[in-house]
């Protein structure tokens, strides 16, 4: 059994990208159909495979190869991955998981790891028993069917300072400011973007951004993705080189009493 969800931080240049994903045990492969939303850099396909059966040479669910989630683009190109032990989904009884997926430098359609996006996911893996088949309904996770639509929430994120950036300058500091994925498109919009604090890696915002977010509730919903760049403005032929980012689950951050649970940004 398996459900895939939603797919937030895609790869997205300058247009809205459809894409798949495809679950591939040994030579198996489920792939979902298009997604039913698309956004820039955001699909939710909620689509589930339901009581798949494969075979294997495998004489046990521990002896199964890895199991492998891939991104495909609208040119059926696998463009960015995911890689797991099967262990890890032999749960009959899972809950949804956010899955950072990597990008396939062999393919080279992303560049940066951190284009590569994220997926959610539940997926459970069992030996099949003739005698005693699993009955899926009697398990949380599979009774209720896959949502056909979301409910939208405002999002406000009060983002206060960072330390012991990168830096991303020859004078050993950085310009840096901070941008929250939110699946407008709008990445740069004052609303989702702080200001630039120059000559500094320990920068003081003390900002609030918000944005609007379609999810179902807390232990389904898109984390909060922020990211930190380095400004370049008045450089020629240059981008905002990526510092760093951070991710918030809601669930996390709903019951947040002190400081000291603050995310710390990962390079």
């Amino acid at each position: 059994m398996a459900e895939v969800g939603t797919g937030i931080c895609l790869p997205h240049a300058t247009k809205v990208e459809k894409y798949h994903v495809a679950i591939q045990i040994e030579d198996h492969v489920l792939q979902t159909k298009d997604p039913k939303e698309a956004k820039h850099g955001y699909n939710r396909w909620n689509e589930r495979f339901s009581n798949i059966r494969f075979e294997s040479v495998a004489t046990s669910i521990s002896k199964l190869e890895r199991i492998y989630f891939y991104l495909v683009n609208s040119e059926k190109q696998r463009i960015c991955y995911y890689q797991a032990s099967i262990l890890d989904f032999v749960n009959k009884d899972p809950v949804f998981k956010w899955y950072p997926l990597v990008n396939d430098t062999a393919v080279h359609k992303v560049h940066e790891v951190h284009e590569a996006g994220m997926i959610s996911m539940k997926l459970s893996i069992v030996k099949q028993d003739e005698e005693n088949a699993v009955d899926w309904k009697k398990f949380f996770a599979w009774k209720k069917k896959p949502p056909s639509r979301m409910t939208s929430y405002k999002v406000r994120i009060y983002i206060f300072q960072c330390k012991d950036l990168p830096a991303a300058d020859s004078d050993g500091s950085s310009d840096p400011y901070i941008t929250v994925f939110n699946p407008d498109g709008k990445a740069h919009h004052d609303h989702h973007r702080t200001r630039t604090v120059n000559d500094t890696v320990n920068p003081l915002f003390y900002q609030a951004l918000q944005i609007d977010y379609d999810f179902l509730d807390l232990d389904t919903a898109p984390p909060i993705v922020l990211d930190c760049y380095d400004t370049d403005d008045g450089l020629l032929d240059s981008t905002d080189d990526f510092l760093g980012r951070a991710v918030i689950h809601l669930k996390e951050a709903s019951v947040a009493h002190s400081l000291n649970t603050y995310p710390k940004l990962l390079n």
